[in-house]
């Protein structure tokens, strides 16, 4: 939990030198995790069990723009790959082809994106 407590302090400062910079309403703010370590969890060491905590991580956009969706919880599967392609589109730009990543602005502005993926990606090396 101390580290827990060392990053919402810091998160902290951030938010207060955004609001004071006259920004806070124009600023989108991407919050995520990596899926960590399994510290005993299910008597596991290491990365990589298929357990909720492994693959259940925090994403977390804040738009201020949109308020539709403002604390919504997304039940389809996102990746960390979607998340430039995220931002581009928030910003009217275009995805380059080499992008693997689906926009999440949809899920933004409260709707149902169409064909949106049934199965997240998992890669494992030995």
């Amino acid at each position: 939990y101390g580290m827990i407590s060392e990053v919402d302090a810091q998160l902290g400062r951030i938010w207060q030198a955004v609001k004071a910079a006259d920004a806070w309403d124009d600023t989108i703010i991407v919050l995520t995790s990596d899926h960590a370590e399994m510290m005993g969890d299910h008597f596991m060491l290491g990365k990589g069990g298929f357990f909720d905590g492994s693959y259940h991580i925090p994403l977390i956009i804040r738009d201020p723009r949109r308020r539709k969706a403002a604390s919504a919880s997304v039940d389809h599967f996102t990746e960390a790959v979607d998340i430039a392609p995220t931002l581009l589109d928030l910003l009217g730009k275009v995805s380059p082809p080499h992008l693997d990543g689906q926009s999440l602005k949809p899920f933004l502005d409260a709707r149902e994106p169409g064909n949106w993926r049934e199965a997240a990606h998992w890669e494992f090396d030995f």
